[in-house]
């Protein structure tokens, strides 16, 4: 890590989580009564400073890592239940079984449906969402939407668009980061950089 002051450091995560030069200038360095301009000049001059650019540049690293684990997580989550199957959870078939017998003591046969659970120590339960018993003795036994999980898994895999997005390959990235406590925003918007997708910047709070 860049050896850089604490005023420094707090600039560059400022200005990753999408404030101006000016606004971060001052909110990491406090000054007593300067005017706008001067702290805008002061900002952009420490956009120039070398230290503060690779702190700014292992910032970026940082999440854009973090990024990436976070949507192979979610990838490997929405694979395993798009990809599942009831046979891991249940086994089902058509049993012919004897009901009575008749005047002639011969066997009446009638054909049931016979299902039998596994024990939920033996099975991955991650896909399913529901189990549950009715008042009648009914049970129900429901596994997350494969489709769901199929229409999500090629959305992050980029293999269809929903809407056209226009985007400036030119345009300078700023990636919304909180040191302490990555959010949900900050990770989608690091997402949205590594792929080249539209930005949404952190709003200034």
């Amino acid at each position: 890590m860049v050896k850089i002051t604490r005023k420094q450091a707090k600039f560059a995560e400022l200005m990753l989580s999408g404030k101006s030069q000016g606004k971060a200038y001052a909110l990491a360095y406090n000054p007593k009564n300067q005017e706008e301009g001067l702290m805008r000049t002061h900002g952009c001059n420490l956009m120039k400073n070398p230290r503060v650019v690779q702190r700014m540049d292992e910032l970026r690293k940082a999440v854009l890592e973090r990024s990436i684990a976070s949507i192979e997580k979610i990838e490997k989550e929405l694979a395993y239940i798009a990809f599942d199957d009831i046979s891991n959870y249940l086994s089902f078939r058509t049993e012919k079984q004897v009901v009575a017998w008749d005047n002639e003591n011969k066997p009446v046969f009638e054909y049931k449906q016979i299902i039998e659970m596994k024990n939920s120590e033996d099975v991955d339960t991650r896909a399913v969402s529901e189990i549950s018993m009715s008042p009648a003795g009914g049970f129900r036994f429901k596994l997350s939407s494969k489709d769901a999980a199929l229409d999500k898994l090629a959305k992050i895999k980029g293999m269809y668009i929903e809407r056209t997005e226009n985007y400036n390959h030119n345009e300078n990235l700023n990636i919304g980061v909180d040191l302490l406590n990555y959010s949900d925003e900050t990770i989608k918007n690091a997402y949205s950089v590594l792929y080249n997708k539209k930005h949404n910047t952190v709003k200034d709070k």
